[in-house]
């Protein structure tokens, strides 16, 4: 058998039946105290309606969804020497254009009496054009290098963006 405070929580959650709501109406008019106590957790369950709730600490939340979803395994990590080493590679073949652009260009000044600029004078040699027609597959794959590398950047891009909505 409930006592009178279960009987009340019943009939303010509204869990009570209709004939254990009339009972306790009837007998909330007949027994004063049993009426103040009503009002008494009314009040309490309204407190608890506006009663804003504490989250838990992100630390537990984080020590919980570890547990849930633990952590990734040694094979879906990324390897960051294979990164650093894809950026060494790209590196180079920068590193291997500029070069070769240095190397072919013609770094003479000319005289003073020709009252020429340095810029007027520094030319490049032809020899990249047939470096390019001579060896293609080196530049297409240069060239592809570079777009490879393009496209992982715009996916990284776009893919923070998906993250934050």
């Amino acid at each position: 058998m409930k006592n009178l405070e279960e009987k009340i929580w019943d009939y303010i959650d509204g869990l009570a039946t209709a004939e254990e709501r009339l009972d306790l109406e009837v007998f909330l008019k007949e027994n004063p105290l049993a009426q103040e106590k009503f009002d008494e957790l009314n009040a309490v369950n309204l407190d608890f309606k506006y009663l804003k709730l504490d989250g838990p600490s992100m630390a537990f939340s984080a020590n919980i969804m570890s547990e849930i979803n633990p952590p990734l395994s040694e094979k879906a990590r990324v390897d960051h020497r294979i990164i650093y080493a894809i950026g060494g590679l790209f590196f180079l073949a920068m590193a291997a254009c500029f070069t070769v652009a240095i190397l072919n260009t013609n770094w003479n000044l000319g005289t003073s009496e020709q009252n020429s600029s340095f810029l007027q004078n520094l030319s490049f040699n032809t020899s990249m054009a047939s470096i390019i027609k001579n060896y293609p597959y080196l530049f297409y794959g240069f060239l592809i290098f570079d777009l490879a590398v393009l496209l992982k950047f715009v996916d990284s891009y776009f893919t923070r963006f998906k993250e934050s909505y």
